[in-house]
């Protein structure tokens, strides 16, 4: 205390559960787990427990809005309800600290379990540890990883220099639970206005932007990593040929749109990933038939794509076009080295063809804009199909 005694305040901790990625739906309660006091809350096969290492002074359950702990605090300056249980809806929970016990010293573990008892024993078992080991654990792990991983910038690292926390929050976005996923970001757009009805976000797999941070991976040095991302593209890759426009870790399609640059960028993967010499013995042949199934989608289906990068609306794209052309070259060159080159000639046929094509399908000329910038024309961002 900067002011007075400890015993002048009062300190309270309050958890909002949002288990399965869904804030309604939850259950939380108040109870003892062998000898120690705990605060749960579960969803269908997800479940959480809190503990701490000083005394609860007082815990409560309550809905969200209406009998929750920041609705007592607001009202009441202090906990005057405690309730043991709410069942079925959008719940929070809240506990006060015995700050004067623990001498103002105290740790807070959340645990996470299949079931309520699997979580209560985890954050248990973490409370016995310590905050000690679980911190050195975790940043001995992450110095491990980085240290062998981080290519240094030319000169030397800077003051200036960002590598190892840019790597760091790439790698950050990989699942602890499907090795190899990687989300696209850690957040969700527009947030304050989603509800459990619509669940998506950014924190899906978009194969595009998984390749994207695979190839920062490679520029790293982290072969490893990489080869998890490809394995994990094998595993989720639909019969077609084609990977869903964005999917959950386990590879179930959230949107059901197509876009051809999230096909062609992992042939792309593999490709760089054998040039860099981060494949491991085998396995450009391991990959072969993902990449011969995707290049198959893209030559039955391209090279327009059904929704732009963007815009998600149909046309010719440049980013998407370039990114097929590419594909369509580098599985040929692929094709040679698994001695199928019937293959690799007629895929280099059709990059031509595409290739000789794109000032067709994208230039534009004697446009509003070629007058007023005064150019003879430009490349649109996506071309409409005709």
């Amino acid at each position: 205390a900067r002011q007075g005694a400890l015993s002048d305040y009062h300190l309270h901790v309050l958890l909002a559960p949002h288990l399965g990625n869904q804030g309604g739906g939850n259950t939380a309660w108040v109870d003892d787990f062998e000898g120690t006091p705990l605060l749960f809350a579960q969803r269908n096969g997800n479940a959480l427990a809190l503990a701490c290492s000083a005394p609860w002074t007082k815990r409560s359950v309550g809905y969200v809005g209406t009998s929750d702990g920041w609705q007592d605090l607001k009202a009441h300056k202090q906990m005057a309800w405690e309730y043991e249980r709410a069942d079925y809806g959008n719940v929070a929970l809240a506990a006060e600290i015995d700050i004067v016990k623990s001498r103002g010293d105290f740790v807070l573990v959340l645990g996470f379990g299949s079931n309520p008892e699997e979580a209560a024993r985890n954050a248990i078992a973490s409370l016995r540890d310590g905050f000690d080991k679980a911190k050195h654990d975790y940043i001995a792990g992450w110095q491990e990883w980085t240290k062998t991983r981080t290519a240094p910038a030319k000169g030397g690292h800077t003051s200036g220099d960002l590598s190892r926390i840019s790597l760091a929050v790439l790698r950050t976005h990989e699942s602890k639970t499907a090795p190899g996923a990687l989300i696209a970001s850690l957040s969700i757009p527009w947030g304050f206005s989603k509800g459990d009805d619509d669940m998506g976000g950014y924190h899906l797999v978009w194969s595009r932007d998984m390749v994207e941070t695979a190839g920062g991976f490679l520029a790293a040095g982290a072969h490893e990593d990489v080869r998890r991302v490809l394995a994990y593209l094998q595993t989720t890759q639909l019969p077609d040929g084609h990977w869903p426009q964005n999917m959950w870790l386990d590879g179930s399609p959230y949107w059901n749109g197509i876009q051809m640059d999230e096909t062609a960028l992992p042939i792309l993967l593999v490709d760089l990933a054998n040039r860099e010499k981060a494949l491991a013995e085998g396995d450009v042949a391991r990959f072969w038939p993902m990449v011969k199934k995707a290049v198959g989608y893209l030559v039955r289906n391209g090279p327009v794509s059904p929704q732009d990068r963007w815009e998600e609306d149909p046309g010719y794209s440049p980013f998407t076009v370039a990114a097929e052309i590419a594909a369509l070259l580098a599985t040929a060159d692929l094709a040679d080295l698994n001695h199928q080159v019937a293959i690799a000639v007629y895929l280099r046929e059709i990059a031509e063809t595409w290739h000789s094509s794109i000032d067709r399908w994208m230039y534009v000329s004697g446009t509003d804009w070629c007058r007023e910038f005064k150019v003879a024309g430009y490349y649109v961002r996506i071309a409409p199909l005709m």
